[in-house]
């Protein structure tokens, strides 16, 4: 009796067209129920050709995918033997050829049916064939394995099985870690920074350490200070301390303002202390800053100052190691810095992955999760990788597109290009145009206007401007995404739906952050570069104000008002269509209410002091008028005509010295009056209004012979004191010419 085979088919293929046979041909058999077996199996050590012939003989069929690498691997000798293969019992050949890619088709096998699988919109009617005559059933299509890909996000301890291409600076950082507690970990934008430290060295010392460090992290953002005290967990009594307030106080300060003062030692390690004992282990902290650039773009200087005290403090605790990670290009900004000198030992130089790394950085995630990548796909990515700066989230995000548009378990060039179609000489490699073509597709289908103007305002919002420099991100607290018109469920589904489709990501429990995926998609987005060349300086204008108001509010809306100058720009920002387009400040016309009518308060209190100074001098002139005509009348009584007239020019004499007099002293109040409110007015912050009354008051000094010295010591007191804030240069000018 003749033994059934124990398989229904042989595939005998090329390494080069492993993916293909793996991906595609091999789960739509498995799929189908095929018995199938390959070289996979053959015993190490015995002849080739020997396997071969076992393998026939316990398969039904065999199947040769054929292509240029496979015909050039030395398989000739095993392709005459097929050629004899003949099944004397189904009176059948048992070869089944399968053209995988335009070949020359050896004489042995072209008189053969065979199936054609060069185009790949046929693919499916290839397996359906096969199927068939392997009497099967038609296979289904396998359900998508998760992407293990983060697209323009980091890399992080959740997805570390699928990071690869840096165990080399990993063990380095990590032999460094024994006898060093400081570090700068630098590289360009993109070159994986951040999954270098969070996926690659954080779970490589929780899984080689354990229990030995406390691992704790921040972005510096806006408020570097309080971002620390939020990550080492400050306890409210702690704080009070250091803040000096309440504990009421002390939450509404560290959600409200910036705090501008650093800790002293003793309180830094006392906060170190504090967080080890709330892990209960004898343990090290490894505080971590991730963004540290954000530091020089998006923070003040007496800010920034303050916090570099802090980590030099931090550096002193003994049981605190600190990593700092930073684009490269801000690294004169650090020089500039009293962090400043760095040591080759402090720095981890992240370069950009190339060559092998990458390739393993591309495929083996891929791999783990028994997908495959086409060969000419891959060498393509890596391709075009080369000239791509901030490549990894590129090709990661690139990488999810593919996976959406994966066949069975396969990635194919074909998909890849179809990305690509627009590349251009702007956007020359299929990379880019990916990013911008799915940002562009998720924008899109934002289908309402609002929601479209909702999504622009967000993405300008979350933009810090280079000044000279590359764009960077510009994490924002939600609440300060949206505007006061805005719908608040039209700006929340806009906003779930661009996080959703990975072009923004939130963070933070106290007050959801959101911030852009990535710089990347900074440089890459084509339409947000133009609305960014169109809204730039109109956007840094609404930034303006907001930091005004957030000032006048700072202050419980008892200072801080606008001026002159700044009520006049204020004004013009909310008729223009800026406004409309950007949004308005919230609780920027209440600011301009209230500084209109301080002004228009101030302007009608110079008024009626001027109006009193008026009287007080018609007064004044009248009382020397009569003066004089009563001395004239009394001397024409009991005088001569001629001692009569020298008399009356005597007397005449005397009454306009007598009014000269009383003039001087009428300027002189009206120049002291004038210029104490203009001192008041400096006071109050309003510079313009200030500067105008020293002027009026100065005129009125300058008479010839009249001059107060006191009201000039009080005129260059006010100026002394204007000089030292932002005065209109016009102003300033003026006054300042005519005292020197």
């Amino acid at each position: 009796m003749e033994q059934t085979p124990k398989y229904d088919l042989f595939i005998s293929y090329a390494d080069a067209d492993s993916s293909w046979v793996k991906g595609y041909l091999l789960n739509a058999l498995k799929q189908a129920g095929v018995r199938y077996h390959s070289e996979e199996a053959f015993i190490l050590g015995k002849p080739r050709i020997q396997e071969f012939k076992n393998a026939i003989k316990e398969s039904q069929r065999i199947l040769l995918v054929l292509s240029p690498d496979y015909l050039g691997d030395n398989v000739k000798q095993f392709i005459d033997f097929l050629a004899l293969a003949y099944d004397l019992k189904r009176a059948t050949w048992s070869v089944i050829p399968l053209v995988l890619k335009p070949v020359e088709i050896p004489v042995e096998l072209e008189l053969l049916v065979g199936l054609d699988a060069t185009n790949p919109e046929e693919w499916e009617e290839v397996i359906e064939r096969l199927c068939t005559e392997l009497q099967l059933p038609i296979p289904a299509a396998s359900p998508k394995p998760d992407c293990p890909y983060p697209g323009m996000k980091p890399f992080t301890s959740e997805n570390t099985g699928f990071f690869y291409g840096r165990d080399k600076e990993i063990n380095n950082l990590l032999l460094r870690l024994r006898n060093q507690d400081y570090f700068f970990v630098i590289g360009p934008s993109g070159s994986g920074k951040s999954s270098f430290i969070f996926a690659g060295l954080v779970p490589e010392l929780e899984e080689n350490q354990p229990g030995k460090w406390l691992v704790k992290s921040f972005r510096p953002g806006q408020k570097p200070i309080n971002e620390l005290l939020k990550a080492l967990s400050v306890s409210h009594h702690e704080l009070e301390n250091f803040l000096g307030f309440s504990q009421q106080q002390v939450a509404e300060f560290l959600r409200d303002s910036n705090i501008e003062i650093a800790p002293t030692f003793e309180q830094s390690d006392q906060w170190v202390t504090s967080a080890l004992a709330q892990a209960q282990t004898d343990c090290r902290l490894l505080l971590i800053i991730d963004q540290f650039e954000e530091l020089f773009s998006q923070v003040p200087k007496k800010v920034q100052t303050a916090f570099i005290t802090t980590i030099q403090y931090l550096r002193q605790v003994k049981k605190c190691s600190l990593i700092l990670a930073m684009r490269a290009d801000f690294y004169s900004d650090l020089m500039n810095s009293s962090l400043d000198p760095i040591q080759n030992f402090e720095r981890v130089e992240i370069a950009p992955l190339r060559g092998d790394k990458l390739r393993e950085a591309i495929a083996a995630p891929a791999e783990k999760s028994e997908v495959y990548i086409e060969s000419t796909l891959l060498e393509r990515l890596l391709t075009d990788a080369a000239d791509e700066p901030g490549v990894l989230p590129l090709i990661q995000e690139t990488m999810i597109l593919l996976w959406e548009q994966m066949e069975r378990r396969l990635l194919t060039l074909r998909a890849y290009e179809k990305l690509g179609e627009e590349a251009n000489q702007n956007r020359p490699s299929g990379l880019s145009v990916a990013i911008s073509t799915h940002a562009d597709a998720t924008f899109a289908r934002l289908k309402s206007k609002e929601k479209q103007a909702i999504a622009r305002r967000i993405f300008i919002r979350l933009v810090q401007f280079g000044e000279g420099r590359a764009d960077t991100r510009r994490q924002q607290l939600e609440t300060k995404l949206k505007s006061e018109k805005d719908d608040p469920n039209l700006f929340q589904e806009t906003l779930e739906h661009l996080i959703k489709n990975r072009l923004l990501t939130p963070s933070g429990e106290d007050g959801r952050k959101i911030d852009i995926a990535h710089e990347t998609l900074i440089e890459s987005w084509g339409m947000l570069q133009g609305w960014l060349e169109t809204w730039r300086k109109e956007e840094q204008t609404r930034r303006k104000l907001e930091t005004k108001v957030e000032y006048w509010e700072d202050l419980r809306r008892e200072g801080g008002l606008l001026d002159a100058v700044e009520l006049k720009e204020a004004e013009d920002w909310l008729t223009s269509p800026d406004a409309s387009e950007l949004g308005d400040p919230k609780n920027l016309l209440d600011l301009v209410e209230a500084s209109r009518n301080a002004i228009k308060d101030e302007l009608e209190q110079v008024r009626r002091t001027a109006r009193r100074l008026r009287i007080r001098l018609m007064i004044a002139i009248t009382l020397g008028i009569v003066a004089a005509i009563a001395a004239i009348g009394a001397f024409i009584g009991f005088k001569e005509a001629k001692k009569n007239e020298k008399i009356a020019n005597q007397a005449k004499i005397s009454a306009e010295e007598a009014l000269a007099e009383s003039n001087r002293l009428l300027k002189v109040s009206l120049s002291q009056t004038l210029a104490d409110n203009a001192q008041r007015q400096l006071d109050m912050n309003q510079e313009e209004l200030a500067a105008l009354l020293a002027r009026q008051a100065y005129n009125f000094n300058q008479i010839k012979f009249l001059a107060s010295d006191r009201v000039d010591e009080s005129l260059r007191e006010v100026l002394n004191r204007v000089s030292k804030k932002v005065l209109s240069r016009e102003y300033f000018t003026a006054i300042s010419h005519k005292l020197s």
